[in-house]
């Protein structure tokens, strides 16, 4: 009540008025309540009687607004990485198949090597476009069944493929790893 007539005093009398703030309930969790208050009138007078005021806990509709805040915040990230990503595949696809061309051309003793080296930068380029292309579509998962062990195999070998962690090595130890799980191997890579 203390805190609620804090509050009031902050408010203004004559007019109807919301102020939301926090509060520390018993158990030690913060809430997020609402005060509104307007002014009761005497219907013959006109006089001001009192405060009408009304406590509301509104934790969950704040969680919910910065939740929908939140999933808005990720759908432009989406968005954005697809424009990206297809303003990046096109100059790519040039880069590749003008590599192509060069590398007929060339003398197979002579630079055909330097060519090779640029087309797989190229495709590991690429193959990260891809990825940000997924990523900015929406995934609905796939689960399967496959154990713990085959999961954590499959996404190493991916990782693998990629210059950076070609030296990576992977030792996995535990109870639970030929244990069946069912997820989406794609997602989880």
């Amino acid at each position: 009540r203390e805190e609620v007539r804090h509050h009031l005093d902050r408010l203004v009398p004559d007019r109807y008025t919301i102020l939301e703030t926090q509060f520390v309930a018993r158990d030690g969790r913060t809430l997020d309540v609402e005060i509104s208050s307007s002014p009761r009138v005497d219907l013959v007078s006109g006089q001001r009687t009192g405060t009408r005021c009304y406590v509301r806990d509104v934790t969950e509709r704040n969680r919910m607004q910065r939740m929908l805040q939140q999933k808005e915040r990720f759908a432009a990230i989406g968005e954005m990485a697809v424009t990206l990503a297809h303003e990046i595949k096109n100059p790519l696809a040039g880069i590749s198949g003008a590599i192509q061309v060069l590398t007929g051309r060339t003398d197979p003793r002579g630079g055909s090597g330097i060519f090779q080296e640029i087309q797989s930068q190229v495709g590991r380029l690429n193959r990260l476009v891809e990825d940000l292309l997924q990523f900015g579509r929406p995934m609905a998962p796939h689960p399967a069944p496959m154990t713990v062990r085959e999961a954590v195999a499959r996404a190493h070998a991916m990782v693998r493929e990629g210059d950076d962690f070609r030296d990576v090595s992977l030792r996995m130890e535990g109870d639970a790893l030929d244990d069946p799980v069912r997820l989406d191997a794609s997602l989880f890579q």
